[in-house]
């Protein structure tokens, strides 16, 4: 990816100062460019063998490396989110744990919880409308926003729940989210309990119409909260 023909912020600067021959260096074997390579040295304070390693793996999948990175959480890569929340072999193995990625002018985020189960998340800008607005809050209600089993989450940048905004971006967004462990959701964490403990079989005839809401699925619905929440920008 070539760099923009922009003046580059205060941040972008110090870490060009910091990384740049670095990043070059490392860009060259790669399918990425020195802004893509800048920010996962900067989360790895600089380690370029982990940094090769998540280039590597963002280019095997086709993704872009900030896929791998945990945005709120400095120096820590998806990878080792991943090893230590180990999850029995399903159809969540071949998924990452956290993506982010824009539909409708607005960022999102789709980010595996504890217990294993996927949760989305769409940001609106300040001025809009509902920036800073709680999820059940009255401005909310009769807006039927699209989601899985109801809005659970209304919040600004805050752990996991955050991104790295593009620059020229305001970086104080206010999130909205849904997550996929309600009745009737299989959540891998607890699909590890049922499928090996012979003491769980009457908590598994319980669970075993549960259905996986995988990444795609999430990704979709999260499409829609962000077009939904687009247009009412828009009508304001």
């Amino acid at each position: 990816m070539q760099r923009e023909n922009r003046t580059m912020t205060e941040r972008e600067r110090t870490l060009f100062a910091q990384y740049g021959k670095l990043a070059k260096r490392i860009a060259l074997d790669t399918p990425f460019g020195v802004d893509d390579v800048l920010p996962v040295l900067d989360r790895l304070q600089g380690d370029e063998t982990k940094c090769r390693a998540i280039l590597d793996e963002a280019g095997r999948r086709n993704m872009p490396p900030s896929t791998f990175i945990d945005a709120s959480a400095p120096r820590e890569t998806m990878t080792e989110r991943t090893e230590r929340r180990p999850l029995p072999p399903g159809p969540w193995s071949s998924e990452p744990d956290r993506l982010e990625w824009r539909h409708a002018g607005l960022p999102c985020l789709a980010n595996r919880n504890d217990g294993g189960a996927w949760c989305g998340y769409v940001a609106v800008p300040p001025g809009h409308p509902l920036h800073g607005v709680g999820y059940d809050d009255e401005p909310i209600w009769g807006l039927d926003l699209p989601s899985h089993g109801g809005l659970t989450y209304a919040n600004a940048c805050a752990g996991d729940i955050c991104h790295v905004p593009k620059p020229g971006e305001p970086d104080d967004v206010w999130w909205f989210g849904f997550d996929c462990a309600h009745g009737g959701d299989l959540r891998p964490a607890l699909y590890a309990i049922i499928k090996d403990e012979p003491s769980y079989q009457t908590l598994a005839s319980l669970h075993r119409g549960d259905v996986y809401r995988d990444l795609p699925y999430v990704q979709g619905v999260v499409n829609e909260l962000a077009e939904a929440l687009a247009a009412l920008s828009t009508a304001a």
